[in-house]
């Protein structure tokens, strides 16, 4: 009792004196000592809470309270030092807590010799949920890894008062983004589901942080729907409930949300069935016992909806008139179907006028019908479509539709054309505007400057200044808005190259079609319809000439031609058997019925002159035809080989060049036409290219003087290049190293005139040499196109170019690079369905 009395008196001396201090202004939050002698001690650090959940990336503030030895409390949340058993998992400072990864941590506060510890879970937000459905107790889950090894469905258990996890499932890793999900036994338990990696584990969580799944298997079998007081079929409102109170509840007819024309609540929902059609139905509901577990129960019910039902669609049936479509039904009878129009009655039908429409959505096409319809005149504007319908039980709805009648105006070019070459500095754009009504506004732009405007329709004109600009391609674009908002828009490129005032153009395509050659002078264009247009570009006002080929399913036209004449040839028939066809002035002579050797077929071809080459795909024989004569040369590959090379052959008048292969490996042979006798062999590469198939020696171009060819080793990514001269019968070396190998050389030989590509220092020079002169020239960083008449084209990055063999100089043609053809004495540019002509 004296010690107690004792404790008394010192309690009493600190309370005076911490009120005297306190008194003078001397006191404050962080005074905690007896006196100024016997400061007080802490006894105890304290944490709100004992343990913390966290979802990776949260964070948290916790606090802590010290305990002194006067008995008295301070936070110390900000002092002393704060550490976590594993940083990886969970970070520190000053009591925030930031989830770094899944996974547990021991946060740890020390301070004056005290420490406090705490211990923390961080979870995965993988929207994991448990769910009673059927009897059969399910997680669901999201896998949110890349490098899981699987997963575990854990269930907490109890072994002297120590909590311990078991597991009781396993699965294997789950694609990213995908669900996982796993039955597990159906008994009260705690369960958690951990996702398994090489070095650690991680809990899973719900997307409201929920990881301990706490199951009550009685609960959960105890919860049913509760039915409304009235008896089936329901009507009007009624009122479903749960015969156990939950956290939270779904409600679904048929699997639609219920609740957004329903009131519910966490424990019931009431039932408008007047939004249901008549008959039965299926009610869900999934119910929230404990957090994120839930039971699924359903039943179906019966509802009784004598209402009239009717549903409505416009649908346009062809350009001047729509179709509404009607769908109307009731118990009783539908009596009559009104059609109104702006508020006019314009059709009643007091019986069905069914209509069936093939209609399609996302899913599929399907045959629909429709019980009523009517056929409406389409008119210009915005208009208001009203349906009514009566049942025989006077029931009354109708149904509206707000819809507008109106097409995009319609823009449209005269000048430029698209793809036109424009050498003057001034383009004028003009162009028309067609629409219902004159309420239009059209903007005219170059690039993205308004060069004009126009209110209503008709022609429009406006003009801009491109002196100065740098020679490129330009765009002009057109956009006409009505009063309804719709636009109508259009666009043309054009070419702006003033330093090419001498281009002509010499033709327009019609509207489809696209140029297959030109050959000197003749033009030779197509359709998709195996439908020709053969054109001299030469005269002065050039006619048309068609030539025309049934376009039947699984009918070919590979190699279709014009000779230097306006003749025509072209391979045509089904894959396999092509025929070869010739048309000199109006019909289309099938020359392989003329053939007595061989198939006969066609396929590869070549026509220049007067001589057609034809090769089947098989390369078993040449065809050579005399089309003035219509007589032919039948050439078998050399002694000693099969077959010859498919394509890649030359000619001219008097000398054939192809490739055969001995052995894997390619030679090159040369045949005078006409001569009966055997290919001349001017390469051995049977010996030295053993496992090259596709390499060898391959014809680069011939005329009666000269052939060129390349040749190339198995490995090699360039090509040597030869000029074999057919009167002396001798070949010589003109390059060791020309880009590419095998057939892909490029090497160039025409007319006296050969050209290659050369790789010098990893920059592509240009090499051209002329027969008559024997000169050499070298254009630096260009790309070889063509070798014609006496001319080589070649492409920079300034555009396209000539080289001319007459004057040994170059002229720039085109400002880039574009489909061309090399003619006598001019070249023939193509841009978009336009064609141009600069002369030499």
């Amino acid at each position: 009792m004296e010690y107690k009395a004792i404790e008394y008196k010192k309690i009493l001396l600190s309370f005076v004196l911490s009120f005297i201090l306190l008194g003078c202004g001397g006191g404050g939050d962080d005074v905690v000592s007896d006196n100024s002698d016997n400061p007080a001690t802490i006894n105890a650090i304290r944490f709100a809470s004992d343990s913390a959940t966290l979802q990776v990336g949260e964070v948290l503030q916790i606090t802590s309270t010290a305990t002194y030895s006067d008995y008295s409390q301070h936070s110390i949340t900000a002092q002393g030092d704060w550490i976590s058993s594993d940083p990886n998992v969970v970070s520190v400072s000053q009591g925030k807590l930031r989830a770094i990864r899944g996974g547990n941590a021991m946060i740890t506060q020390r301070y004056q010799g005290q420490e406090a510890s705490l211990n923390t879970l961080v979870t995965i937000d993988a929207d994991v949920s448990l769910t009673l459905a059927s009897g059969k107790l399910t997680f669901r889950w999201k896998s949110v890894f890349t490098d899981e090894l699987g997963y575990q469905i854990q269930r907490q258990s109890l072994t002297r008062s120590v909590s311990e996890w078991e597991i009781i499932s396993e699965v294997g890793p789950i694609t990213e983004g995908f669900y996982g999900q796993q039955e597990v036994v159906d008994t009260t338990a705690t369960y958690r589901i951990v996702a398994v990696f090489n070095q650690w584990d991680e809990v899973l969580s719900s997307s409201q942080g929920t990881s301990y799944f706490n199951y009550n298997q009685t609960k959960a079998m105890a919860i049913s729907i509760l039915p409304p007081v009235t008896h089936p079929p329901y009507s009007e409102t009624v009122t479903f409930g749960l015969s156990q109170n939950v956290l939270s509840s779904s409600w679904f007819i048929d699997s639609n949300n219920a609740c957004g024309s329903s009131a519910c609540s966490n424990n019931s929902i009431n039932l408008n069935t007047k939004r249901y059609s008549d008959g039965n139905h299926r009610l869900d509901v999934m119910a929230e016992i404990e957090p994120d577990v839930f039971v699924y129960l359903n039943q179906t019910i019966d509802i009784y909806n004598p209402n009239l039902t009717l549903t409505i669609s416009v649908q346009d049936q062809d350009f001047n008139s729509s179709v509404i479509l009607v769908k109307a039904g009731s118990k009783a009878a539908v009596s009559e179907v009104n059609y109104y129009i702006d508020n006019h009655l314009v059709a009643k039908q007091t019986e069905e006028i069914p209509i069936t429409l093939n209609q399609c959505e996302r899913w599929g096409c399907n045959d629909v019908t429709y019980p009523y319809h009517f056929v409406w005149a389409k008119e210009y504007g915005e208009h208001q479509v009203r349906v009514t319908a009566v049942d025989t039980d006077g029931q009354y709805q109708e149904q509206v539709k707000n819809i507008l009648i109106n097409l995009a105006p319609i823009v449209s070019f005269s000048s430029p054309l698209n793809n036109q070459l424009i050498t003057g500095n001034l383009l004028t754009v003009t162009g028309e505007v067609e629409n219902e009504n004159q309420n239009v506004t059209t903007t005219v732009s170059f690039g993205d400057i308004q060069i004009g405007q126009k209110q209503a329709t008709g022609s429009f004109s406006y003009s801009y200044s491109l002196a100065g600009l740098p020679e490129s391609d330009y765009m002009v674009s057109i956009i006409a808005t009505d009063e309804f908002n719709a636009r109508g828009t259009n666009q043309v490129s054009f070419k702006y190259a003033p330093s090419l005032n001498a281009a002509i153009l010499v033709k327009h395509l019609p509207v489809g079609y696209s140029v297959v050659e030109i050959n000197d002078s003749q033009l030779l264009a197509k359709n998709t319809d195996f439908e020709y247009l053969i054109t001299d570009l030469a005269l002065l006002n050039p006619v048309d000439r068609e030539v025309k080929f049934d376009k039947k399913p699984q009918t070919y036209m590979y190699y279709p031609h014009v000779n230097n004449k306006g003749y025509f040839a072209s391979d045509y028939g089904p894959a396999g058997s092509l025929n070869m066809y010739l048309n000199k002035s109006g019909s289309n002579l099938n020359l392989t019925e003329l053939v007595s050797e061989g198939s006969g077929y066609g396929f590869h071809s070549s026509y220049m002159g007067n001589i057609l080459v034809q090769l089947p795909s098989n390369g078993s024989a040449f065809y050579l035809w005399d089309t003035d004569n219509l007589t032919y040369e039948y050439l078998k590959p050399p002694i000693g080989t099969s077959r010859w090379l498919n394509w890649r052959f030359t000619n001219n008048e008097e000398w054939l060049c192809q490739s055969a292969p001995i052995g894997l490996a390619y030679d090159v042979y040369a045949y005078q036409l006409g001569s009966g006798g055997q290919p001349v062999r001017l390469t051995d590469n049977s010996n030295d290219m053993g496992g090259s198939l596709g390499y060898g020696s391959f014809c680069a171009g011939n005329d009666s003087d000269y052939l060129a060819y390349s040749t190339s080793d198995q490995n090699d990514t360039t090509s040597s290049l030869h000029l074999y001269d057919l009167y002396n019968q001798e070949s010589r070396l003109i390059a060791e190293t020309t880009v590419g190998s095998g057939i892909s050389s490029r090497a160039q030989y025409a007319d006296g005139v050969l050209a290659w590509q050369e790789s010098n220092s990893g920059a592509n020079n240009l090499k051209i040499m002329s027969m008559d002169t024997g000169g050499s020239y070298s254009i630096p960083n260009a790309t070889l196109q063509k070798v014609r008449f006496g001319k080589v084209s070649y492409t920079t990055s300034e555009g396209l170019f000539v080289w001319l063999k007459s004057s040994q100089e170059s002229r720039k043609i085109w400002p880039s690079s574009t489909t061309h053809y090399l003619s006598q004495g001019t070249s023939y540019l193509v841009s978009g369905s336009l064609i141009y002509q600069i002369d030499d």
